[in-house]
């Protein structure tokens, strides 16, 4: 017989489960304390501080995020926290679907660097091929495993894939005009994965969903007959994996080759990168940050650095 769950184990899964959501969105999440009545703990996100609680009781379960409203960022996160997991279900697959192309992105969440954007096609030929190099999502691999798997995804015969990397000044170009990161995910994600299109005329394509909203893929509109799934946890997919690798892979190769003169530029938007940072005030005043960082960060402003070349 199977034991079912009171509200109080509910409300920690369901926590639990927000949590794993939100760090793979590129948040950072700490301080996790259980209290009489919920369970909480602090989202650090794009430099901004929120809190997440989840409260238990007889009339269910409830969600609610603190923090600075009137930010874009809070409104991104309010999206991804309130949408309930059986929202997903129209749009989930329990299979490996036999052709399809996934996409992924990292440095989103990163104040310097770009943003990478990749998308890979895969088939039953190149499938078992990806298999054998321990092709899974990028999270759960060393950077140098990373490198390697992502030289050898690239030598395999026939395999079709396209990366785009964002430089951070064109990166803040673009920022500057749209003022949200996730119409920018969709034009960036749009453009990789048409050119796939283009070159194989697939007609599934998977890519990881990051808030409420669909993706909006097929921004030439010249796609109507192709199927756009955007799903929670997609780097389950080989596609998506694949994707995941090759541009954390573009990320890796960035960051050895931009440093602030013999120092490498850390990952992340953590506190260990405001000490950087704070450490570091007069060698990044005499460099053009536009060229090497995501200047919408409040952190800049935060820790009193000129941003202005």
């Amino acid at each position: 017989m199977i034991k079912k769950m009171n509200q109080k184990e509910l409300a920690k899964k369901h926590i639990d489960e927000l949590a794993e959501n939100l760090e793979e969105f590129g948040c950072f999440v700490d301080n996790f304390s259980e209290k009489q009545y919920n369970f909480e703990y602090d989202i650090h996100f794009a430099d901004n501080k929120f809190k997440l609680l989840v409260y238990f009781g007889k009339k269910g379960i409830k969600t609610v995020l603190q923090g600075k409203t009137s930010t874009p960022e809070f409104q991104t996160l309010y999206e991804l926290v309130q949408e309930q997991p059986a929202l997903f279900k129209d749009k989930i697959l329990d299979h490996e679907p036999e052709e399809y192309i996934g996409s992924d992105e990292t440095g989103k969440g990163d104040l310097f660097g770009p943003l990478v954007i990749a998308a890979v096609y895969v088939n039953g030929e190149t499938k078992p091929k990806l298999l054998d190099l321990g092709v899974r999502d990028s999270k759960d691999l060393t950077d140098e495993i990373i490198w390697d798997i992502a030289i050898k995804i690239s030598q395999i015969h026939g395999i079709e894939f396209e990366v785009m990397s964002v430089e951070p000044v064109e990166y803040n170009r673009v920022y500057t005009e749209e003022k949200n990161i996730n119409k920018m995910l969709d034009k960036y994600h749009s453009a990789v994965v048409e050119k796939l299109i283009e070159k194989t005329n697939c007609k599934l394509v998977i890519t990881d969903k990051f808030n409420k909203k669909e993706k909006e893929l097929d921004a030439s509109g010249r796609n109507k007959d192709v199927e756009f799934i955007s799903m929670p946890k997609a780097e389950k997919f080989l596609g998506v994996a694949a994707a995941s690798i090759l541009a954390r892979a573009k990320m890796i190769q960035w960051f050895k080759k931009n440093k602030l003169g013999t120092k490498p530029l850390p990952l992340g938007s953590s506190t260990d990168t405001e000490e950087f940072i704070k450490n570091n005030k007069e060698l990044l005043g005499k460099i053009d940050l536009n060229n090497y960082a995501k200047l919408h960060f409040k952190t800049w402003k935060k820790l009193n650095v000129n941003t202005k070349s």
